[in-house]
C-alpha cells in the first residue's frame, strides 16, 4: 500500500526523538515502540527529473495532437453543407480547450525545467528503511521508504508551485493520523534534516511498492 504526503509542520505529541550516540535516528512513540534508522539503510539518489520532464513532454504531445485533430475536423466540417458558424459552435469549444491546456503545460514545462536548472538545488531524493521495535524490544526490519525533501531556501510560493508541477498533493497536517503514520512523517522528516536540509520543514514520503534491495542502489 502506498501512503504520500507533504508534511508542513510534523511534531506530533503520540512521538519523540530520542538522541542517540551511534547517530542512528530515533523516533519514540506513545506506546513506547521505536522506529530506528541506521546510516546504513540509507541512501541517497539523485532526483529524476527526467521522468517528471517527460510527463509534462508527453501532456504537451497530447494536446497539441487533441488541438490538431478538432482544427482538422472543423476545416472539413466546414467544407460541407454544415457552414462555418455551425462547424464552430460543435468543434470550437474543444479546439479551444485544448489551446488552453496546451498552454498551460508549455508553461508548466518551462517553470519544472526552471526548478532543475536553479543552483539551489530544491528537491533531495532520500531512500531508506527503518527498524521497528515493539514494547517488547523485538525487531522487524520495515518496508523502504522514497523521500522527497524540499530546500527550506525556497519561498512558500516556490514550494508550492514545485510540489504541485511534480504532483505531490499536500497532506492535511491538521487531519489525525495512526500512531504508525504520526512515526513515519516524524523519522522521514528527522532523515530530510539529517541527510538534506538542516531547516527543512517540508517533504514527501511514500512507502515503496518495490521493496527490492537493489533499487536502493540505483
Amino acid at each position: 500500500m502506498r501512503r504520500s504526503l507533504l508534511a508542513l509542520l510534523t511534531a506530533s505529541s503520540s512521538v519523540a526523538i530520542v538522541s542517540c550516540s551511534t547517530g542512528d535516528i530515533v523516533v519514540k512513540t506513545d506506546l513506547d515502540e521505536k522506529y530506528i534508522v541506521r546510516n546504513s539503510a540509507v541512501t541517497t539518489p539523485p532526483f529524476d527529473w527526467d521522468k517528471k520532464l517527460d510527463i509534462w513532454k508527453e501532456t504537451i504531445k497530447t494536446y497539441e495532437t487533441i488541438s490538431t485533430g478538432y482544427e482538422s475536423s472543423e476545416a472539413e466540417c466546414r467544407n460541407g453543407i454544415l457552414g462555418a458558424a455551425v462547424c464552430s459552435d460543435i468543434f470550437g469549444p474543444g479546439r479551444n480547450n485544448a489551446r488552453v491546456e496546451l498552454a498551460k503545460s508549455k508553461e508548466n514545462l518551462a517553470a519544472l525545467s526552471k526548478f532543475r536548472a536553479s543552483e539551489t538545488n530544491p528537491i533531495t531524493s532520500i531512500r531508506y528503511r527503518p527498524i521497528f521495535v515493539d514494547v517488547n524490544n523485538e525487531k522487524t526490519a520495515m518496508g523502504y521508504v522514497s523521500l522527497t525533501c524540499l530546500n527550506p531556501d525556497l519561498s512558500q510560493k516556490d514550494a508550492k508551485r514545485l510540489f504541485a508541477l511534480l504532483e505531490i498533493k499536500e497532506d492535511e497536517v491538521s487531519k489525525k493520523k495512526t500512531p504508525k503514520q504520526d512515526a513515519y512523517t516524524a523519522v522521514s522528516l528527522e532523515v530530510c534534516k539529517k541527510y538534506a536540509y538542516p531547516g527543512t520543514t517540508r517533504f514527501s514520503y511514500s512507502i515503496d511498492e518495490d521493496q527490492t534491495k537493489d533499487k536502493a542502489d540505483k
